[in-house]
């Protein structure tokens, strides 16, 4: 038998107080121990007011890129729209909130409407209430000219290959 030398490192994220579950029992001390070796703690979006916009920027651009629609600038009404809004679901509401607008808008600029923001995760028009998807992938919007990286696994890109066909014709 040979021993093989590793040096790890464990990167952890939680939204719960680890201290307050330690002393609960919640949570195990050693592995509590074992994991703050440096830790970071980083506030919510809520409370980070000043960093919405420029994440924001840095998704639309991103988004862009991926869907071949660059130059997508987000509305005034829209910028006012993120600010005001709690963001429950943090970094990833945020996240899903621009890409759902660069997928809704059809021209360059993003407005509230498209960013479908809601006061909770029920509280809002799903997709089916904002898009007509009865005239089958022709009539679908045209965002994407390739598969996402995600679908580019073979079977896959061969089911949807299709899709983007009739939906790529005039």
């Amino acid at each position: 038998m040979q021993t093989i030398t590793v040096d790890v490192r464990v990167v952890a994220a939680t939204n719960q107080d680890l201290r307050q579950a330690v002393a609960t029992k919640a949570f195990r001390e050693d592995l509590f121990f074992r994991l703050s070796v440096f830790p970071v703690e980083i506030p919510p979006l809520r409370r980070r007011r000043s960093d919405i916009l420029a994440l924001a920027e840095a998704f639309l651009a991103r988004y862009g890129r991926e869907m071949g629609r660059k130059g997508l600038k987000l509305s005034e009404a829209s910028r006012r729209a993120l600010l005001d809004h709690s963001w429950p679901g943090n970094i990833r509401e945020l996240q899903n909130c621009l890409e759902r607008g660069a997928i809704l808008c059809s021209g360059t600029q993003i407005e509230p409407e498209h960013l479908l923001l809601s006061a909770g995760p029920s509280g809002g028009p799903s997709l089916g209430d904002v898009l007509d998807l009865s005239g089958g992938p022709a009539a679908w919007p045209r965002t994407r000219r390739s598969p996402s990286p995600c679908a580019r696994r073979p079977a896959i890109a061969r089911r949807l290959r299709p899709a983007w066909a009739s939906a790529s014709r005039p």
